[in-house]
């Protein structure tokens, strides 16, 4: 999904089993493995291959998921535009718009 990462790089990575990728950052690379550290993690850093590293990007009319913390579960929602680390949305449940962060944010690739 990527080529030549550096340490640093923002990206989306892929968090166990869950089928999701996460917002998260290169923190060492060895070979073809990369560690890394999710946005939303206190639990330290994770070794992945570079298989399971995507290049954090997302454009308008893009389909992602959005964490909502009063209910704690993730909904659909379509980005609408960027302001500076904030991305607008509308939520495909109730069609109402809203602002959130990259690190609420999860998404999926097709294999």
């Amino acid at each position: 999904m990527g080529d030549s990462w550096k340490v640093e790089d923002r990206v989306f990575a892929h968090w166990g089993d869950d089928g999701y990728y996460y917002p998260a950052v290169i923190t060492k690379i060895k070979d073809d493995d990369i560690q890394i550290l999710y946005d939303d993690t206190d639990g330290g850093e994770v070794w992945l291959t570079s298989d399971t590293i995507a290049e954090m990007s997302l454009t308008e009319g893009d389909d992602i998921e959005c964490y909502w913390p009063d209910d704690e579960t993730y909904y659909t929602a379509k980005v609408l535009k960027f302001e500076g680390d904030k991305i607008k949305v509308r939520y495909t449940e109730d069609d109402s718009e809203g602002w959130t962060e990259w690190e609420n944010v999860r998404t999926w690739y097709e294999e």
